[in-house]
This record gives C-alpha cells, structure tokens and sequence, in this order.
C-alpha cells in the first residue's frame, strides 16, 4: 500500500516569499510548515503544507488531495488530479503558476 498526496510544490524560496508577501513573519526552516499551517487554519483555508522530498530535493507541498492505493508502489501509481478543489486553494493562496505533483510516501514509509 502506498500513500499519495497531491498538490502544488514550493521551493523553501518561494515559500519565504510567500510568507512576505502574506505579512506572516519570517518563519525559521523549522517552524515554516508550523507558522504556514497556523494562517491557513486562521483562514479557513483547506489545505496544509508539508515538507516533502521530491526528485531528491527538499521542498514544500501545498496538499490539497490525498488518497491510500492498494495497488500502488512507490515507483508506479496513478497520479492523483488537478481538480476544481487544488484550482480553489491555488486561487485562495495566491501562489501563482506553480506545478501540480504526486508525491508517493511523503513521510518516508
């Protein structure tokens, strides 16, 4: 069984500019999932962002889909969709043109 979760990644860059541009202070690389979630909570905002490593980088998911697939592994399942809920946060957050992914195990299991 693997875990997928879907949504928009940001580079630790985008997500400090971001953060600046929302009047949310500087968060340290270790509160910025935490200060991030706080906001979107505030706001009502259905999302959260996660800290993920993908194409073996260290960046940030704004997730906004989510799903457990039986059949999958970590190499080979059905991507997870852009649907009309990502497009409302993407809206909502005002992140701009920023790319849609599936991230397979994002907690390392």
């Amino acid at each position: 069984m693997v875990y997928l979760v879907g949504g928009y990644l940001l580079t630790p860059d985008q997500v400090l500019q971001w953060c600046q541009d929302h009047n949310i202070q500087d968060p340290t690389p270790v509160s910025t999932t935490l200060v991030v979630n706080c906001w979107l909570r505030e706001r009502s905002i259905a999302t959260r962002l996660l800290a993920v490593t993908f194409r073996k980088e260290d960046l940030y998911l704004v997730v906004t889909a989510r799903r457990n697939d039986g059949n999958a592994t970590a190499t080979e399942f059905e991507p997870l969709k852009e649907d009309d809920h990502a497009l409302l946060v993407k809206r909502q957050m005002d992140v701009g043109d920023i790319e849609f992914v599936t991230v397979p195990n994002p907690y390392g299991y």
